[in-house]
């Protein structure tokens, strides 16, 4: 068992700006599937992070890094979590260069304050998570968590060029670079997303972006059963149409997503939600052609949906 107490009077020396709690009340928020930590430490910067992560390995104390807590349920539960690392206030937007489609961040800043701010200049991460206001960059890319518009943008593999790791022994790493066309050595990026935070803590980020859709619109076709909905899926996929996303709605989800939508949604049958993006006169046309395709695969009702 590392010394928890000698661990807490140096880390007063050398991340002594980072808020540091023990008191029980508060390490119930922190709970993994009941597993509480023993302290929570939320850095201020960079350098703090890799302070915190070298003096937990000094000590040999478990470390376990946390963003908005939004994914804590995917990967294997820790045995133990002495230190609780929070990285939501590592918020810095460090650069965005609109001209060129990119952006560098902290790896605390949450998905929609990020969006937020690119959209000021008519320019998005292209990744749509469904918990965007409370998942932050760093959770997103260590989770490697996507939304709907994977299909026509990719996951975050394929949207990272470079990123700043705190390795295991508190030393800062880099991979990848700043700008798009980046070739130099192997593409780590790929390794470390989606690892869970087992090889590092993910502290910032550089992004390719994409400019805002001048205009989106959503079909919802239904279907009897899940077997006309695949074959429509796979005629969609095979033809000249360019959705954006494309997501099969059961009967069971089905009462729910009435809601989101604001139509009604059979809760006997299967529902094909088809997102096109583009200039109104192109989402026209493949909204038109989809129509059609649906029909010829027994859809049983199409409706039309703005966004």
């Amino acid at each position: 068992m590392g010394d928890i107490e000698t661990f807490a009077g140096d880390l007063q020396t050398f991340a002594s700006t980072a808020l540091v709690t023990s008191e029980a009340d508060t390490l119930r928020n922190y709970a993994v599937d009941g597993i509480l930590p023993r302290f929570v430490v939320t850095p201020t910067n960079v350098e703090q992070v890799g302070h915190i992560v070298a003096l937990a390995n000094q000590h040999g104390l478990s470390l376990l890094a946390r963003g908005g807590g939004s994914r804590m349920s995917v990967g294997g539960l820790p045995e133990q979590i002495d230190v609780l690392l929070e990285t939501n206030r590592l918020t810095r937007i460090l650069e965005h260069e609109a001209p060129d489609l990119t952006c560098h961040v902290e790896a605390g800043l949450t998905m929609a304050a990020l969006q937020a701010r690119l959209a000021q200049k008519g320019q998005w991460l292209a990744l749509d998570p469904p918990d965007a206001a409370q998942a932050t960059i760093g959770g997103l890319l260590a989770s490697n968590a996507s939304g709907p518009k994977r299909l026509r943008y990719g996951s975050a593999r394929d949207l990272v060029i470079g990123l700043h790791v705190v390795q295991a022994n508190g030393e800062l790493s880099r991979s990848g670079g700043r700008v798009v066309k980046n070739v130099a050595g192997y593409d780590l990026n790929k390794l470390y997303i989606g690892s869970l935070g087992t090889l590092g803590i993910i502290v910032d980020a550089n992004f390719k972006l994409h400019p805002l859709p001048i205009a989106e619109r959503t079909l919802l076709l239904t279907f009897t059963n899940a077997g006309d909905a695949m074959h429509m899926v796979i005629a969609l996929l095979g033809s000249l149409l360019t959705p954006s996303a494309i997501e099969l709605i059961d009967s069971g989800a089905a009462s729910d997503m009435s809601d989101f939508f604001g139509v009604h949604l059979p809760t006997n049958g299967y529902t094909l939600a088809v997102n096109f993006e583009g200039g109104a006169v192109t989402i026209d046309r493949q909204l038109d052609e989809t129509r059609q395709l649906a029909r010829k695969h027994a859809a049983l009702m199409v409706d039309d949906l703005a966004g």
